[in-house]
């Protein structure tokens, strides 16, 4: 049986794509942005949203199981905050303030290589291909990078690539 994750953003749904949970909204009006499908979605069900130019989007909580890029509901959406929905299971790690997992390996200036700015540019870039990636930027010495769901695989695998430390993970969808 397939795992629950829980996430919070803008789920939106615009005449080029059906239902999507996004989390980086141009804030136009009305605002656009692209994320994984949610197949089960239905309107009707979802207080508080909005409708402009055949667009309609609402910031809410959802629960579903994550496949293939897309997002089956298993609980009816919410506009409750993602805190007070989250259940944390033994041995998870902590909450970012934005209210993601990150799965990232702790990491000090010491331990980590030197890496230039062009560097980290092109690695950006690199990951920003990942299956699920929301967005990519340098940053300090590292580049972050959201992700739609990321168990800890990718986390292992991009510090396999490139060094522990070099690339920090974060998964939108997180266990419920």
């Amino acid at each position: 049986m397939a795992q629950d994750l829980i996430g919070s953003g803008t789920v939106l749904e615009s005449p080029e794509h059906g239902p999507q949970l996004c989390w980086a909204v141009m804030q136009s009006n009305p605002p656009q942005g692209r994320g994984p499908d949610i197949t089960n979605w239905d309107w009707s069900k979802v207080t508080g949203h909005e409708s402009v130019d055949g667009t309609t989007w609402g910031d809410l909580t959802v629960v579903g199981t994550y496949a293939a890029g897309a997002l089956t509901l298993t609980r009816p959406p919410t506009r409750e905050p993602l805190e007070s929905l989250q259940r944390r299971p033994d041995g998870a790690p902590p909450l970012d303030r934005a209210g993601h997992r990150a799965w990232g390996t702790p990491s000090t200036a010491a331990d980590q290589r030197r890496v230039t700015n062009d560097e980290l540019q092109r690695i950006a870039r690199e990951v920003f291909a990942v299956p699920g990636a929301v967005m990519s930027a340098p940053g300090f010495r590292c580049v972050d990078l959201l992700v739609a769901h990321d168990d800890g695989t990718l986390q292992r695998e991009l510090d396999q690539r490139y060094q522990p430390g070099i690339v920090r993970v974060t998964s939108a969808l997180q266990t419920y």
